[in-house]
């Protein structure tokens, strides 16, 4: 299936994009506010999602729920009722659905999305995940990643352009490159040996995550675009 060019993906990504929304001390990452805030000053954003024990679709970053909610819990294994009922974020929000996020997105911005799978689970968010996205009418608004190779070569069929995130731990035990569109990568690692031998000349490479000058400048050096937080915005510009 034909997939959005991936120049003009990056293009849009050219003043960052916003580590789980554009989060401050007010804004909790992953919440609508933070989003809504990324939205405003017309910033791409990532985020990240998970599957409940009832297969519905919640977005947060780890799958334990205790760092951004005072309250232990994985989201695998409960039910989006109990997650609705029992947990919030430091600002009082609930974790917000995907089809919620969806909506309130309405592709204004572009969006990284990050599929969070658990103990082999990708098959399973596909599942709840296609039939969301399939309405999305700018293919160039929405790109898939993952630490999850086969999450994403679940994928290689569909519309989206996929990432492989690469880490400290995938270093060492990478997937082929021409599997996926483009890689999503530590700055760590950006000028490490092993990434420069296994990526494909020319593939473009994301960075993550940017949150001050020195991995910022490393970031401008070595990758194409980069995921961001705490730094201002208003710096990344003219990246």
């Amino acid at each position: 299936m034909q997939k959005a060019n991936l120049d003009s993906i990056f293009a849009s990504f050219h003043n960052g994009v916003a580590h789980r929304g554009l989060h401050d001390e007010v804004r909790p990452e992953n919440s609508k506010a933070a989003f809504a805030h990324a939205m405003e000053l017309g910033l791409p954003f990532e985020t990240d999602v998970h599957l409940t024990a009832d297969h519905r679709l919640v977005i947060n970053h780890d799958h334990e729920l205790g760092r951004v909610t005072g309250k232990d819990g994985v989201i695998e294994k409960l039910t989006l009722q109990e997650i609705k009922d029992n947990y919030r974020l430091k600002d009082g929000s609930q974790l917000m659905e995907m089809g919620e996020l969806l909506s309130f997105w309405d592709e204004k911005v572009p969006m990284v999305l990050e599929i969070k799978e658990y103990f082999g689970n990708g098959e399973d968010i596909k599942a709840a995940l296609k039939p969301l996205l399939d309405p999305i009418k700018d293919l160039s608004k929405l790109v898939l990643i993952s630490f999850s190779a086969n999450a994403l070569r679940i994928w290689k069929e569909e519309k989206w352009n996929r990432g492989l995130l690469i880490g400290g731990g995938e270093i060492d035990h990478p997937s082929l490159p021409n599997d996926f569109e483009f890689l999503d990568v530590d700055f760590t690692l950006l000028s490490d040996p092993r990434l420069l031998a296994y990526k494909n000349p020319g593939q473009k490479v994301l960075s993550w995550t940017i949150h001050d000058e020195n991995s910022l400048s490393i970031a401008r050096a070595h990758s194409d675009a980069m995921t961001f937080e705490i730094l201002p915005p208003e710096r990344l510009q003219g990246n």
